[in-house]
Formats: C-alpha cells, sequence, structure tokens
C-alpha cells in the first residue's frame, strides 16, 4: 500500500528508484511488489521508459469509489463525529440558487443551538456565508456579495468602496486559516466556526459549520475546534477525491503537510 501511495501522490509516472526513495524501502522489495501490481493491473509499466503508473485497475477502483461517495452523506458523518466529541452543534450546507443553504442540522440531545434545514445564510455577515464568499468564486457568489454589501451600506451608512476593503480583509484571512469565525453575529450569544470541503477537482463542495454559547466555545487557531473541524473537513476532501497537490493549494494545509 506503501508503493500504491507514492504512485498516487506523486501524480506521474516514476523510475523504480524513485519510488523506492519515497517509499523508505529497498528497491529489491519494491520491485516484487510492482511485479505483482502489474500482472493485476493496479500498476502498469511502460516499456520504453522503464516508469511505472497507475495501472487499468487502480483506475476503476478509483472512479467506483467516487461514484458511491456522496458528498452530503460523507459531510453528515464526519459533523456527527465532531458533535459528539466537541459537544458542540453543528450544521452542514450546500450552495444552492439562493445562496448557502442548510441541508442537515445536528445537535446534543441536552441543549442544541437549533438551525432550520433549508434555512439561507446571509454570504457576508455569517461564519458560514464568508466561508463559501472565499472560496465558492462564482457568478451567482459575487452576485450575492454584491446584493449584501448594498445592504450593509444602506444600514450602516458606510461607502460600498469602504465595506468591500472589509470584506476582501476577512475573505483572506478565511483563505489563509482555513476557517471563518463569528460571534454572536446572526443570534447573539451564539459564536459559529465554519471549514469548506473540496471536491477532487479542488472546487468546494459542502461546509461544515460548529456552533456553540460563546461561553462555551474555543475560537483560537490553535484550540481543539479549528484542529478538529479542518481535521475533519480534509478527511472528507480526500474521501471525494481532493489529492495531495489540490490541498496544497490551501496555505493551511501546506503549512499541516
Amino acid at each position: 500500500m506503501v508503493v500504491l501511495k507514492v504512485l498516487i501522490e506523486n501524480r506521474r509516472a516514476l523510475h523504480l528508484r524513485e519510488i523506492a526513495a519515497a517509499a523508505g524501502m529497498a528497491p529489491s522489495n519494491v520491485y516484487r511488489y510492482l511485479v505483482s501490481f502489474v500482472e493485476a493491473g493496479m500498476v502498469s509499466q511502460d516499456p520504453a521508459t522503464a516508469q511505472y503508473d497507475i495501472g487499468p485497475l487502480a483506475v476503476e477502483l478509483g472512479l467506483a469509489a467516487l461514484r458511491r461517495m456522496d458528498p452530503i452523506e460523507a459531510g453528515v458523518e464526519a459533523l456527527s463525529r465532531l458533535i459528539y466529541e466537541l459537544q458542540l452543534d453543528g450544521h452542514l450546507c450546500v450552495f444552492g440558487s439562493a445562496g448557502p443553504t442548510v441541508v442537515r442540522w445536528k445537535g446534543r440531545p441536552d441543549l442544541a443551538v437549533r438551525v432550520q434545514e433549508g434555512v439561507v445564510l446571509p454570504i457576508l455577515s455569517s461564519a458560514t456565508g464568508r466561508t463559501w464568499a472565499a472560496f465558492h468564486a462564482t457568478e451567482r457568489s459575487k452576485a450575492l456579495q454584491a446584493r449584501d454589501i448594498k445592504r450593509i451600506g444602506a444600514r450602516t451608512g458606510e461607502a460600498p468602496k469602504a465595506i468591500q476593503r472589509e470584506i476582501d480583509e476577512k475573505l483572506a484571512s478565511i483563505r489563509a486559516t482555513g476557517v471563518s469565525w463569528s460571534s454572536g453575529e446572526l443570534r447573539p450569544g451564539i459564536d459559529a466556526l465554519c471549514a469548506p470541503v473540496f471536491d477532487r477537482d479542488g472546487l468546494m463542495t459542502v461546509s461544515l459549520t460548529l456552533l456553540a454559547p460563546t461561553a462555551g466555545f474555543d475560537p483560537r487557531l490553535d484550540g481543539a475546534p479549528v484542529a478538529r473541524l479542518r481535521a475533519g473537513c480534509e478527511e472528507i476532501s480526500r474521501r471525494l477525491g481532493c489529492g495531495a497537490t489540490e490541498l496544497l493549494r490551501y496555505p493551511w494545509r501546506a503549512a499541516s503537510a
């Protein structure tokens, strides 16, 4: 499995010596594994270059796994684990026609911060919305941001350019840290922490948000909720086919790796 992982993560054909070095194994041992993998179809070898690459059976296996993987189902599974481990509440969102939309909510049986499924969250004035604004750069997302800037300006009297500068700074921070946090923004006394999940093309597909009363929430970047939320979202991203190269586009994942 270590040998196959080397071929997967390098994303190019490799010579025997390169695979052995990356796997930390003797070339003679790696060669025996590769012979078996080639016979099984998990690995192929170019006769002209003698380089090894992922074989047809491995491709079929990967495609079959992707066809079976539902991002919402995987996200709900991860969210349930996070809520159990951290004793918080949370929800999963997709980007619907009206914006970030809650499709699943999970909460503790004793004290829950309830969020109605089907609710559309504001894209610039919620932790979840800003996460989508930071990583989901579609025309629809940009249109919703422009609409919210007008609303914020009408409410506060600020100039649109000044609001845009503030938003740009917040979104840049979210891209750099991988999480968005808000305190009492939609509900007084309730904090929210959100992180993105990416698909096999490195595009954001769902978001996970943790919720709790302010007094019981640790929003620090080195705190347990941030660390566990990041890890959970990265696990789902990998299950959805997002490779190491796509994940390393983002500074916090590069630092982790």
